[in-house]
């Protein structure tokens, strides 16, 4: 019985250094990919402020585009579907004619444009007080990044090929009135929706 006692001792010690083996170079491993990580989480871990966003209501829409034309006049002073930031998507089956939505940028908790741009903070920012995610123009140098980036189907920004910029949905955030596309809405069709809910 001693024998076999003294052989049980023995396989377990053999286990616990295995184990504890395993567990250290578990740990590297985990340190490894974490390290790799890191920018992402440690931003995730900090913080990125959520922010309000434009909601559109179809069953209140005209198609009239005029919140389009509204966003390119207050940003960028002329009246050209290119210079806005509202995208559009047609569909040749509503209602059996064309018909035509707003793609409004989604404001995400995770913003996968931001986190791919090359410049981020300088060209792709997001504003302290509103917690918009915005294009600084001055900084942007149109790599176009952030519209490879979005996940969505339709990229939610726009590309101004003659500036070499992109253009996307600030949610009006330094306009008193707040987005101007909600404003000139007369059917109600797109409205604001606050970080904290309702807006």
């Amino acid at each position: 019985m001693g024998e076999e006692k003294k052989k049980s001792q023995n396989l377990s010690r053999r286990q616990f250094v295995v184990g504890a083996g395993a567990a250290v170079a578990g740990a590297a491993v985990g340190g490894i990919v974490a390290n790799q990580l890191a920018p992402r989480e440690a931003e995730a871990a900090r913080g990125i402020p959520k922010s309000g966003h434009i909601e559109w209501i179809a069953d209140n829409c005209a198609a009239c585009s005029r919140c389009l034309m509204a966003c390119a006049v207050y940003h960028e002073g002329a009246v050209a579907p290119q210079l806005s930031a509202i995208k559009w998507a047609e569909n040749d089956f509503l209602y059996g004619f064309r018909f035509r939505k707003p793609l409004h940028c989604k404001q995400c908790d995770q913003p996968e444009c931001y986190h791919a741009c090359p410049l981020k903070d300088e060209a792709l920012c997001i504003d302290s007080r509103t917690g918009a995610r915005y294009i600084n123009k001055d900084k942007c140098t149109g790599c176009e990044e952030c519209i490879e980036a979005c996940p969505f189907d339709v990229p939610r920004i726009n590309f101004d090929k003659e500036s070499n910029k992109a253009i996307k949905c600030d949610l009006c955030k330094d306009r008193r009135g707040g987005p101007v596309c909600v404003e000139v809405c007369d059917k109600k069709a797109t409205t604001f929706v606050s970080k904290e809910g309702r807006g």
